[in-house]
């Protein structure tokens, strides 16, 4: 086959969109695309598909939702919102798409005739507007599930992105009416969840969720390295370019697996090195990695880091000790009184996406990348931790203060000053507002 000679960047770093090559997620799509053929009957029409952030959950469903509707089957897909209003959620969301559903499959019409008088002529006839009825939620699927099987259709397959952030009443609605369409009428409503692992502990933890927990779950996690050095080369080698075989190892290993690097790795050769790419270099591979780095933390791990506090990130700290998982009593013992709850900063953690509960008392960061930023912050901290420590030494040996009762001397240069005058001195205090002790002067 001929390479193409399109020159638009075939990489897609973004969130849900279709790369040019998928790798190392066919055989789940391919098995979806089976159980839809098979109906209700099999455990895998209702699914949670649980994995880390970045891991490549919504492309997978992505294309599994194509693969659905060009089989004939009618596609609700929604994002559940973070904390929404009760007219924006998702049942609202779900509701609205299953009108235009229907009205795509049997257009409405604005009014009904409800009445004739002869002469038809001059007007006879009376009319009535038909906008008034809204039936239920769970009928509204209902209908739409019929209709779409009256109409030649396959079905109708519900896909939640963020299932996580549903709240408890929504989640409730949702698995009701699922429970009675799918399981008990055994009508043709598949379901797909696409969430954050924590979800167990969480959102599921709350009683009546019995549906959900019977679900098929299907864990995605990251792919080899193979696979993904070959959804970096296939793109370039179909365009005409061609990239080293250690290039490509440098390149993939990078990503560590997840979806979203391999897409932003891409992105970013193909940009550097030209469109498309005749030759990549060392050069060119090194500068990607460094921007796909920048993506990742902005992205993936950025949302999750920011919302954590300065004991969260402790917490983490203290998992970096082990390799494998880690124990809730460990981490208790290196945090002493820096977290006196571990069960509480554990909790917090889940919620945000950051860790894992592994079990018999047991925790793992939620993907490589939030391990890999939480040692990049832990190292960032020891040096800056190191540099104070060398600072407080320096202002020693000049002064002949106690380094205890010394900041640092990069503090006072910008850091808020106290500015207190003091008489005996002559001078204003230098050290931070809201300080307590004595005041200080420039050290000289």
């Amino acid at each position: 086959m001929a390479p193409e000679t399109d020159a638009q960047n075939p990489f897609t770093p973004d969130f849900g969109r279709l790369p040019p090559v998928l790798a190392g997620r066919d055989e789940a799509i391919g098995r979806m695309a089976r159980v839809l053929a098979a109906g209700p009957a099999r455990k895998e029409f209702t699914t949670l598909m649980l994995g880390p952030r970045g891991v490549g959950k919504t492309t997978m469903a992505s294309a599994i939702a194509d693969e659905a509707s060009a089989a004939g089957w009618r596609v609700i897909r929604i994002d559940a919102p973070l904390a929404p209003q009760p007219e924006e959620g998702a049942v609202a969301a779900i509701t609205e798409q299953a009108y235009e559903h229907l009205d795509d499959i049997d257009p409405p019409r604005g009014r009904r005739l409800t009445g004739a008088s002869l002469p038809m002529v001059g007007g006879g006839a009376t009319w009535e507007n038909t906008s008034a009825r809204r039936p239920t939620y769970r009928k509204r699927l209902d209908t739409l599930v019929t209709t779409s099987i009256e109409n030649g259709g396959a079905g109708v397959l519900l896909v939640i992105d963020e299932f996580h952030n549903l709240t408890a009443p929504e989640a409730s609605r949702i698995a009701g009416a699922l429970q009675q369409i799918t399981k008990v009428d055994r009508k043709p409503l598949a379901f797909i969840g696409i969430g954050l692992p924590h979800i167990d502990y969480t959102l599921l933890a709350n009683e009546g969720f019995t549906f959900f927990h019977r679900c098929h779950r299907e864990r995605v996690g990251n792919i080899t390295i193979h696979e993904a050095m070959a959804a970096i080369e296939g793109p370039i080698a179909a365009h005409g370019g061609a990239i080293d075989l250690q290039l490509l190892r440098r390149a993939g290993a990078a990503t560590r697996g997840m979806g979203y690097a391999i897409q932003s790795i891409g992105y970013h050769i193909w940009e550097i090195a030209g469109t498309p790419p005749a030759e990549i270099t060392a050069d060119h591979v090194a500068r990607a990695v460094t921007l796909m780095d920048e993506d990742v933390a902005h992205h993936v791990t950025g949302p999750i880091w920011s919302r954590l506090s300065p004991t969260d990130k402790l917490f983490l700290f203290a998992m970096l000790e082990d390799d494998g998982p880690s124990r809730l009593r460990d981490i208790g013992l290196r945090l002493g009184t820096a977290a006196p709850n571990t069960s509480a900063y554990k909790k917090r953690l889940l919620d945000q996406g950051a860790i894992l509960e592994t079990g018999r008392g047991r925790v793992s960061f939620a993907g490589a990348a939030i391990r890999y930023r939480a040692i990049e912050e832990r190292d960032l901290e020891v040096m800056i931790r190191d540099r104070e420590t060398r600072e407080r030494a320096q202002a020693f040996a000049v002064t002949g203060l106690n380094p205890a009762l010394t900041i640092p001397l990069s503090q006072l240069a910008t850091t808020p000053a106290c500015s207190d005058w003091m008489p005996r001195a002559r001078a204003q205090c230098v050290l931070k507002a809201g300080h307590r002790g004595s005041h200080r002067r420039q050290i000289p």
